[in-house]
């Protein structure tokens, strides 16, 4: 294990690099390689070889050589046909970009404490099992994370080259466009299990007490976490701009409040309290962003943001859903269930995409190109 993680620290610098120089169709294809090497290749030599944890292991350090040897193949191959010379150690920059960087590492340290912190208030005041159900909710209303993150991941180095350009008009134009997307796919994707979660977590589980006990835990950690979402694209531009103190002092203060507000909610309401507090939490991130951010960073856009990118498609796709909800008979099986959620999820996505700019001029243009009759 030590050797593979040895082999996959330079990791995060080479795929840093490919990011930075917004090429993460090579980085995704290197990842997708080696996840494949790791899992199914790692089946395999265990399989037909030795099945024992150390060549599981031993499989894994070799893959973690081989994601980090192509990765650095990759990225020089890069830098060099940028053709700004010999590369040589710059000390100098890494005086410049110490208080940068120190921050980086305190919102680093506050981000997971925050994330953290209901669970271990339930753990102290709850019986062990119901720490139990509601890890389970917060699994599943994570993975929407794995939509909002790579959007994120794809914009940064974009919004980092027109900050530093001081590119202000496309800067405006990219941001918007970006959250505008981000709401376009979270919203639907957050109430869609908020409004089906028991169904979901039956086809998952199967097991009726964790429906009850976490169905209700995940609806409302779906919303919490979708209002998080809505503020990870402000976030990366503040980054991008250089200014970490707001994300900093936001994490801070956010991670002291949430203790005694979690404590509370929790012993008056039991799981769906503690879930509650996240609601709190990321409503307060996303005022707080609105309020604070746009005073330094894209002045005068709040209101755009606030209104257009968030409040508009998330107004569409409750309105969607929250009525395809109603359609769906809650006797149903879960396999009839699930293909209503699924139904309204479709729907949301287009009824969210009508109520964005951007999503309005795609949905028109893609009419004209395939109207009935249209040859």
């Amino acid at each position: 294990m030590g050797l593979g993680i040895a082999f996959q620290t330079p990791f995060a610098l080479y795929s840093g690099g490919l990011v930075g120089l917004q090429r993460h169709g090579i980085l995704n294809l290197i990842l997708a390689g080696t996840a494949t090497m790791k899992y199914a290749g790692g089946i395999l030599v265990l399989w037909l070889f030795s099945p024992t944890i150390k060549t599981f292991f031993l499989w894994q350090a070799l893959a973690e050589l081989v994601q980090t040897l192509f990765a650095r193949s990759a990225t020089w191959r890069l830098v060099q046909a940028l053709r700004a010379g010999r590369p040589r150690l710059n000390l100098s920059l890494l005086r410049d970009k110490w208080r940068y960087a120190a921050a980086i590492s305190g919102i680093s340290l506050f981000a997971p404490l925050a994330s953290q912190v209901d669970k271990l208030v339930i753990s102290k005041i709850l019986p062990l099992g119901m720490l139990g159900y509601y890890m389970i909710a917060v699994v599943a209303a994570n993975g929407l994370f794995y939509i909002a993150y790579p959007l994120s991941l794809a914009v940064f180095p974009r919004f980092a080259e027109l900050a530093a350009r001081s590119d202000e008009r496309d800067l405006v134009r990219l941001y918007h466009k970006s959250c505008a997307l981000m709401s376009m796919i979270i919203w639907p994707s957050a109430l869609a299990v908020a409004f089906f979660a028991p169904g979901i977590l039956a086809l998952w589980t199967g097991d009726p007490q964790i429906v009850k006990n976490s169905g209700p835990v995940l609806s409302i950690l779906a919303i919490g976490t979708a209002l998080n979402a809505m503020t990870i694209l402000p976030h990366s531009l503040q980054l991008a701009s250089g200014w970490t103190r707001l994300v900093l002092y936001t994490n801070a203060v956010a991670t002291l409040l949430l203790i005694p507000l979690v404590y509370v909610l929790t012993l008056r309401f039991g799981l769906p309290g503690a879930a509650a507090a996240w609601i709190v939490l990321n409503i307060g991130y996303v005022i707080s962003y609105s309020s604070l951010m746009h005073r330094r960073v894209l002045r005068g856009e709040r209101d755009e943001w606030l209104l257009h990118d968030v409040i508009a498609p998330l107004a569409a796709a409750v309105i969607t859903i929250g009525t395809c909800s109603l359609l769906v008979p809650r006797d149903f099986e879960t396999g009839r269930v699930l293909l209503g959620a699924a139904l309204a999820f479709l729907l949301a996505i287009a009824a969210s995409s009508a109520a964005t700019k951007g999503g309005r001029r795609w949905l028109l243009s893609y009419w004209r190109e395939f109207a009935p009759g249209k040859v």
